[in-house]
């Protein structure tokens, strides 16, 4: 989709915010003309469903310290003024939560489970939320605001998923509270690969490959299948596939397997 040009406004936009969205977890810097991209897009019609992805993208690049925090609340708070219920306003809301904690969350009845337990101080109970729906980076996200034994569970799953800068940001944020032996982050043979897979999602990776379920890959590798859910969700994203499939083939092509 991103490579058809030609696709309508409605077709490509989500799809623009899609790929943004994996670059800035990724940090890769050719986020920026999707940016520039999604600029054109919203300055020929400010409209809700256009504005608040943008403005969601806006306020994480802005919690780690890449984008201006003023420039982010005011798009939040735009997004706002357009939106005519509370229902979709979660996302933003805890991204407002992050960049302005003194600010009131407003009112949350109707957003979804994960972002008014957020909003309400409750970060256990949403990163189990989270937990259950198989997404990974959200609920790392829930537990960096958590306690030491939680903000160390986010940066290990931080950095399964290859989202280098918000491990980095989570590692200062610990350090600032005086948080001691902090996991130091990939190791050499990890930013070797040219993936960037860690020795264990290469493992996982050849099980895949292998024709391996996930069950039988935490059998096989002794680990919890929930662990594995999140390697094998890694494993996909860094070899931009949406398959497990897609996964091995372009594992294949770029010689990893």
């Amino acid at each position: 989709m991103i490579a058809n040009d030609q696709a309508t406004m409605l077709v490509r936009y989500p799809a623009v915010v899609a790929l943004a969205k994996l670059r800035i977890r990724r940090g890769d810097p050719s986020a920026e003309p999707l940016f520039a991209e999604m600029t054109q897009f919203l300055d020929k019609g400010l409209e809700l469903q256009r504005l608040a992805p943008y403005a969601a993208l806006m306020a994480e690049r802005a919690w780690l310290g890449q984008a201006d925090k003023d420039e982010a609340l005011g798009l939040i708070a735009l997004a706002e003024s357009l939106s005519t219920t509370r229902a979709g306003f979660g996302e933003l809301a805890t991204w407002r939560q992050k960049l302005a904690p003194d600010m009131d969350p407003g009112d949350t009845i109707g957003m979804a489970a994960p972002y008014r337990l957020l909003l309400a101080g409750d970060w256990r109970a949403a990163a189990e939320l989270w937990a259950e729906i198989n997404a990974p980076y959200e609920r790392g996200l829930a537990l960096a605001q958590g306690n030491e034994t939680a903000q160390r569970l986010a940066l290990e799953i931080f950095e399964s998923l290859g989202a280098r800068p918000v491990a980095l940001h989570l590692r200062d944020i610990m350090r600032r509270n005086g948080v001691n032996g902090i996991a130091r982050g990939p190791r050499r043979t990890t930013r070797a690969n040219r993936a960037g897979l860690t020795q264990r999602q290469m493992e996982v990776l050849q099980l895949i490959e292998r024709g391996f379920s996930n069950k039988r890959i935490a059998e096989q590798l002794t680990i919890s299948p929930k662990t594995v859910d999140h390697h094998v969700s890694a494993v996909l994203g860094k070899l931009d596939a949406v398959s497990r499939g897609e996964a091995t083939a372009a594992a294949r092509d770029s010689g990893l397997i």
